[in-house]
């Protein structure tokens, strides 16, 4: 059996603030932001291009994050500082682990649009600095 993977890299510039992880002197609950790296891995049976991942959909789907504000859905404070347009409402503190997830989730409805690809494992990396990096991957079982 041959394997495929497609691997995308993108960064993007991100402001977040955490509410439920550090208390109200710490530095990360102010909005601050990151240039975030995010890595994209596809692996798939076979080998060729695939249809549902064009690496412009993919990039548009990361771009979604770009120059925006990420936060906790229960953050009533940052939810007024912004254009409703400009945030992204998380289930969760928009840690680095759940930005991860976040673009992971949205990676796996991309590929389920395609119906003729057997997707063996889905990854995304995103470096929030040299020193902070979360991998979060999905397998097929």
């Amino acid at each position: 059996m041959y394997t495929t993977t497609l691997t995308i890299k993108q960064t993007i510039s991100t402001a977040h603030r955490l509410i439920e992880f550090v208390d109200e002197n710490s530095p990360c609950h102010n909005i601050h932001g990151h240039n975030y790296d995010v890595i994209v891995e596809f692996t798939y049976e076979g080998h060729g291009a695939v249809t549902a991942l064009e690496a412009s959909t993919i990039k548009r789907i990361i771009k979604q994050f770009d120059h925006k504000l990420a936060i906790n859905y229960k953050d009533t404070k940052a939810k007024k500082l912004a254009n409703p347009l400009d945030i992204i409402k998380l289930k969760a503190d928009p840690t680095v682990e759940q930005l991860a997830y976040e673009i992971l989730w949205r990676m796996i409805e991309l590929a389920q649009t395609d119906d003729q690809t057997k997707f063996l494992s889905i990854s995304v990396t995103i470096s929030e600095t040299d020193n902070v990096i979360a991998k979060c991957r999905w397998q097929h079982d």
